[in-house]
């Protein structure tokens, strides 16, 4: 608990030290610190870590058949290549927390007219500290924010075609998030003729 109360007043020593609301410096600064806490944490941090340090730890080299595991396909090969790379477990944190916290400063750094402020939002509404829990879904979200700058000039990444790419990959945490395919997702509750008019909505953004 101490070192996340050391990063937050080395966040707060960076909004005196790097003035104005759009400093990439403290944008930079800021982010190499959640990037360091990330990569260097331990399984034990967040319940979910641990069980993909175990699956990672469980995976055989040879035979590996990802239809043994819960997981999906894309995140089931991902971690299996990188146990051939690497070996160790730790770099599964390590590569994972890299790709996460640079999609968050990417979009942040495109989209954010003040800094400070949105790194505020992202330290103390929990998100950095959950995307240490929710590996899965914070990839699929980060996937979400690399292509959304696609999305908003209606580019080929539109989200039917993000969503349509989900499907064949068959990451399930980002087509449920938009599809309602868990209790969480942005549909679910809606019946037939109200997801298709929501989906005929996006289809205008094309």
């Amino acid at each position: 608990m101490a070192i996340y109360f050391i990063l937050l007043i080395l966040i707060f020593f960076g909004c005196f030290l790097f003035k104005g609301k759009k400093n990439k410096k403290f944008l930079i600064y800021t982010f190499f610190l959640f990037s360091l806490i990330s990569c260097l944490r331990s399984y034990t941090v967040g319940a979910d870590t641990s069980q993909y340090y175990n699956f990672f730890n469980n995976i055989p080299i040879d035979n590996f058949n990802y239809l043994s595991y819960r997981y999906e396909i894309f995140f089931s090969y991902f971690v299996y290549f990188i146990k051939i790379i690497f070996g160790n477990a730790q770099f599964l944190l390590i590569i994972t927390s890299i790709f996460i916290n640079f999609s968050v400063f990417r979009f942040i750094y495109k989209n954010s007219d003040n800094f400070w402020l949105s790194v505020l939002v992202y330290l103390f509404l929990n998100f950095f500290f959950k995307y240490m829990n929710i590996m899965r879904q914070a990839i699929s979200i980060s996937i979400i924010l690399l292509f959304f700058d696609s999305l908003k000039e209606k580019k080929i990444f539109t989200v039917p075609n993000i969503l349509s790419l989900c499907r064949v990959l068959d990451i399930d945490d980002i087509n449920g998030t938009f599809m309602g395919g868990s209790s969480g997702g942005i549909l679910a509750g809606l019946d037939n003729s109200g997801r298709r008019k929501v989906m005929e909505y996006i289809e205008l953004l094309h």
